[in-house]
C-alpha cells in the first residue's frame, strides 16, 4: 500500500503540471490570436487615420485657397467701397449740397427783389454822429488793459491776418465768385435798413454785400489799415470800443468778423449799444461743430488757429445770443463739416418788425 502512495505522490504532481502546462499553452494560443486580431484592427485603423489626415490635409489647403481668395475678394471689395464712397464725400455730396445752396441763393435773390427798399434811407429814431476819432494805438493800449490776458496772443493774429489780406481777397472777404458772399448779400438786402454800421468792413473798400446800398448811409470799423476812401465812413478800431454814440444805427452787420474779437461778450455788447431798439443785428458766422465755449480767462484757454483765438459752434453760441437777442431769421448752410450760418437778430424787449 505504501508503495502504491509513493508512486501516486510521483504521478499527481506531474499530471496536475501537464495540465497546467496544457491549459497554459491554451492561453497563450487565445492570446497570440487576440494580439494577431489587435494587430490587423491597428493597421486597419493605421490606414483609416492615414485617410482621414490625408482628408484634413485637402481640407486645410481647401480652406486655406478659400481663405486666399476670400481676402482678395474683401480687399478688391474694400478698395470699390472707399472708391464709391470717396466719389460720394467727394464729389456727388457736395454737388447736392452746393445746389441746395444754389436754391437758397435764388430764394433769396428773388426776396431781396421784393423787399421794401424804402427803409434804405435815416430812420427817426437813429442818433447818429460821425465817429470819435481814437488813434488806434491808444485803442490797444486801452485793450492791453481790459483784456490782458489775450492781447498778445490776439496781436499775433492780427499780423497774421494782415499778411494774408495782401497775399489775397479770396477767402479774406466777401466777394462775387464766391457763393456764401452771394447768399449773404440777398440776406442783407432782405433785412437791412436805415445807417448801417459794418464791423470787420475789410481793407478793399466798400463791402461787396454793400454794393447797392447807398454809400452815405454806410460807417465801418475795421482793425487792419485800409486804403483810403471817401466813399463811406470808415475808421479804425475794434468792435470791443465802437466810436459812435448809444442808438446810432438801424442795422449792424458783422460778416465772419466776430471770431476775430478779443473779447466776444463786450464785442456783443457794445453792438446792442450803437443799434437803435427796434434795429437789426446781420451776422454771418462759421460753425465748427465741437469747438469749445470762448473762455479768454480760462487758465487752459488756448488760442484755435493761426487766425482766431476760438471757433463757433453753435451748440453754446445760439444759449449765449438768446440771452440778449431775438432772431428774426436763421439760415443755416450745413456742409461736411462746417457750417456757414446767417442770423437776423433784434434786441429783446423791443417792437422789432419782422421780415
Amino acid at each position: 500500500m505504501s508503495r502504491l502512495v509513493a508512486v501516486l505522490d510521483r504521478l499527481l504532481p506531474s499530471r496536475v503540471v501537464k495540465r497546467e502546462i496544457s491549459e497554459l499553452r491554451e492561453e497563450l494560443l487565445r492570446v497570440r490570436t487576440d494580439l494577431a486580431a489587435v494587430q490587423q484592427q491597428s493597421l486597419a485603423l493605421s490606414s483609416g487615420t492615414t485617410a482621414i489626415a490625408n482628408q484634413l490635409a485637402e481640407a486645410r489647403l481647401w480652406l486655406e485657397k478659400i481663405s486666399f481668395e476670400t481676402q482678395n475678394a474683401l480687399l478688391h471689395l474694400d478698395g470699390r467701397i472707399v472708391t464709391a464712397s470717396n466719389r460720394l464725400f467727394n464729389e456727388a455730396l457736395p454737388q447736392a449740397v452746393e445746389q441746395g445752396h444754389s436754391a437758397v441763393l435764388i430764394g433769396l435773390k428773388l426776396r431781396a427783389q421784393l423787399a421794401d427798399r424804402t427803409r434804405w434811407v435815416n430812420a427817426p429814431s437813429e442818433r447818429y454822429q460821425e465817429a470819435t476819432p481814437i488813434h488806434f494805438e491808444e485803442t490797444l493800449r486801452r485793450a492791453a488793459i481790459d483784456f490782458a490776458p489775450v492781447i498778445g496772443p490776439w496781436r499775433d493774429r492780427l499780423d497774421e491776418m494782415m499778411r494774408a489780406f495782401s497775399a489775397t481777397k479770396a477767402g479774406n472777404a466777401a466777394n462775387a465768385s464766391d457763393l456764401y458772399s452771394q447768399i449773404f448779400k440777398g440776406f442783407v438786402e432782405v433785412h437791412v435798413r436805415g445807417r448801417v454800421l459794418d464791423v470787420g468792413c475789410g481793407v478793399f473798400g466798400k463791402p461787396f454785400y454793400l454794393s447797392e446800398y447807398p454809400a452815405g448811409l454806410i460807417s465801418g470799423i475795421e482793425p487792419l489799415p485800409t486804403a483810403q476812401t471817401d466813399e463811406f465812413e470808415c475808421v479804425r478800431g475794434i468792435a470791443e470800443y465802437l466810436p459812435w454814440p448809444t442808438s446810432a444805427f438801424s442795422t449792424v452787420v458783422n460778416a465772419t468778423s466776430l471770431d476775430h474779437s478779443i473779447d466776444l461778450e463786450s464785442a456783443l455788447r457794445e453792438t446792442r449799444r450803437v443799434l437803435t431798439p427796434n434795429g437789426v443785428f446781420i451776422l454771418w458766422i462759421g460753425s465748427n461743430p465741437g469747438s469749445p465755449p470762448y473762455q479768454p480767462r480760462s487758465s487752459d484757454f488756448r488760442p484755435a488757429d493761426q487766425f482766431h483765438l476760438f471757433h463757433f459752434d453753435v451748440a453754446w453760441f445760439e444759449p449765449l445770443i438768446e440771452r440778449d437777442w431775438r432772431i428774426l431769421e436763421r439760415i443755416e448752410l450745413r456742409a461736411a463739416s462746417f457750417s456757414h450760418v446767417f442770423y437776423a437778430l433784434t434786441p429783446l424787449g423791443t417792437a422789432a418788425a419782422t421780415a
